[in-house]
């Protein structure tokens, strides 16, 4: 797999995608969408949990010493990206989706039946990264966790549709 251009170039684009975010007007920098989200997914769904995770840990962390953000911040922003990623590879298993499996020299690409289940992986990572989001701004700002989610919930989900969508036809365009 390191001998390939793909993993390196997937990398680069999560990378570019953690220190770029996506600015939307009216928006801070903690409410903006980051384009890695798109790139990670489509690792997921192209090679697996072990690649996208490292790939997507890496990236944060990089992103987060490159922004001189605060350690504990950067270890946390790597490790919920994990378990997003994780709880979405869990939906595919469940799903019975095997990314990864070579066919005739390659990988496979997306089949349209299996759409349904990269759906589902895409809820799954949405509820869980907003849910640890949301717990870890109430906590911090010490607002109501309800309110919170409220206030956010329409444009986080309206930004992960576009980001998350998007990663199936990145998954096309790298098989």
């Amino acid at each position: 797999l390191a001998a390939s251009p793909l993993p390196w170039t997937i990398a680069v684009l999560i990378l570019v995608g953690e220190l770029r975010p996506i600015m939307t007007p009216g928006k801070s920098d903690q409410d903006s969408g980051l384009p890695s989200v798109t790139f990670s997914f489509a690792a997921l769904l192209y090679w697996g949990l072990p690649v996208a995770a490292v790939l997507k840990a890496a990236a944060t962390l990089a992103a987060g010493t490159a922004d001189r953000k605060a350690a504990f911040r950067s270890v946390f922003n790597a490790a919920q990206d994990v378990l997003t990623l994780g709880a979405a590879w869990l939906v595919l298993g469940l799903a019975r989706f095997h990314p990864g499996r070579m066919a005739h020299g390659h990988y496979q690409a997306l089949a349209a039946g299996q759409l349904p289940a990269v759906a589902l992986a895409a809820f799954a990572y949405f509820v869980v990264n907003f849910a640890l989001v949301t717990v870890a701004v109430s906590l911090h700002e010490r607002a109501p966790m309800l309110t919170m989610a409220r206030r956010d919930l329409p444009y986080q989900a309206f930004v992960n549709l576009a980001l998350l969508s998007a990663a199936p036809l990145v998954v096309l365009v790298m098989d």
